[in-house]
């Protein structure tokens, strides 16, 4: 049900994240409360909306497959100044992070 850490914590396993998909829509608000790893292939020409709150982050797998879709993105700053270039058919990891009311995003790389 949620709750605060407010001192140390000490995990002495591993920590699984949830993994959601994307599927079946041209539009999807990015938000970790669905899963922390998300992953995305697009059927079509996409639209990402922004949904973190300040302080979440979460971890974006998309594909563009071979088709080349595009993913046009919310407002906000990339590492090196601008979206990175879809992969294709190979997934392009991006890790996107929101401090206040400005979303980051850092290209991971893809994934081939």
């Amino acid at each position: 049900a949620g709750g605060t850490f407010t001192g140390s914590v000490v995990f002495e396993d591993a920590i699984n994240e949830n993994i959601y998909t994307i599927s079946g829509v041209t539009t999807a608000s990015l938000d970790p409360d669905n899963g922390m790893v998300q992953t995305w292939t697009l059927g079509a020409n996409s639209t990402a909306q922004d949904g973190l709150t300040t302080g979440q982050s979460m971890l974006l797998i998309v594909t563009a497959s071979s088709s080349n879709y595009t993913l046009t993105w919310p407002s906000m700053k990339w590492r090196g100044g601008s979206a990175p270039d879809l992969g294709g058919s190979d997934p392009t990891a991006i890790e996107l992070f929101k401090v206040g009311s400005q979303l980051y995003g850092a290209t991971v790389g893809d994934l081939s």
